[in-house]
């Protein structure tokens, strides 16, 4: 979805524009983050945090909020759930989601801490876009 596609759905959308991708803001959406890479034109992800101040629960996906565990996850998706990395370093796991019908060209990832196996960020976007698992930064 374009900016402009989406301003027509949201009226309010605030878009701060920087070198290499767009950041959009959404009213009523505290805590989400969303990203338009200018290399894909439009919605390239969209994420929320743990670690922001003003995030908010009602956003996570399935009903999983930030701060759940693995285990809640586990038992929302179930083998639909994937494993993809460990960085021990980090103290970070991350799994996968992806949709129904074997199409993998996007997918929700999620972080979660391994100190306390809570769940700090949830992230939706285009495979080969996610920092840690996909080697990318698409805003840098």
């Amino acid at each position: 979805m374009s900016a402009a596609r989406a301003r027509i759905l949201v009226p309010g959308l605030q878009v701060a524009h920087s070198r290499f991708c767009d950041s959009w803001s959404v009213p009523g959406l505290d805590g989400v983050s969303l990203l338009a890479t200018h290399s894909r034109g439009a919605l390239s992800a969209a994420s929320i945090s743990g670690y922001a101040e003003d995030a908010q629960s009602g956003h996570g996906a399935g009903g999983v909020e930030l701060n759940e565990n693995l285990r809640a996850l586990k038992q929302r998706f179930g083998k639909r759930l994937r494993f993809v990395k460990r960085i021990a370093a980090l103290r970070k796991s991350f799994y996968r989601l992806y949709a129904r019908g074997g199409g993998r060209h996007t997918a929700i990832e999620f972080t979660i801490n391994t100190s306390n196996g809570g769940i700090e960020y949830e992230e939706a976007g285009f495979l080969g876009g996610f920092y840690y698992t996909d080697g990318n930064e698409l805003c840098a």
